[in-house]
């Protein structure tokens, strides 16, 4: 019971959402930052199937991940885009010794918003930079073969 409290005070305490599901996908325990980034009640979800609480996520590539995960035995780690909320999610999965899963994640809409910011105004400087290369280009070769021809045509 006293490591139990421990676990769950670790559990707790962590930055990460944490989601424990059993071999059959059934909710065995979320923390308080799952409930947070999720808006889901863990206390709700307890015993429920994973694929009950969030049908929306069957077919996609989170539920390969999760398939793969509990097939192979082998821990992952993954980013997923959520349409249904409209935001990024960065997951690390973690077989349990009796055949379930145990799931870190962590919201990374911000930090994804801000890499696509970036490649967008890094897109932007590089037009910028190639137009102004052009015209630079262009000029110098008018200078190069439009200035002979015009001071040829004075004489």
């Amino acid at each position: 019971k006293a490591a139990e409290e421990r676990i769950r005070d670790i559990l707790e305490s962590s930055t990460d959402a944490f989601l424990h599901l059993d071999r059959e996908w059934r909710v065995i325990y979320a923390n308080h930052r799952f409930e947070t980034m999720t808006g889901l009640n863990w206390g709700t979800l307890l015993g429920q199937s994973l694929w009950e609480v969030r049908p929306q996520l069957r077919g996609t590539p989170f539920e390969q991940h999760l398939r793969t995960a509990m097939e192979t035995q082998q821990a992952t780690s993954f980013e997923y885009f959520a349409p249904h909320t409209n935001k990024w999610s960065e997951t690390h999965v973690y077989p349990t010794k009796q055949q379930g899963l145990a799931l870190f994640g962590n919201d990374i809409t911000e930090r994804k918003r801000a890499e696509a910011a970036l490649r967008e105004s890094e897109a932007r400087f590089r037009h910028f930079v190639d137009a102004n290369l052009l015209g630079i280009v262009v000029h110098d070769v008018q200078e190069l073969f439009l200035r002979p021809m015009t001071s040829s045509s004075r004489c």
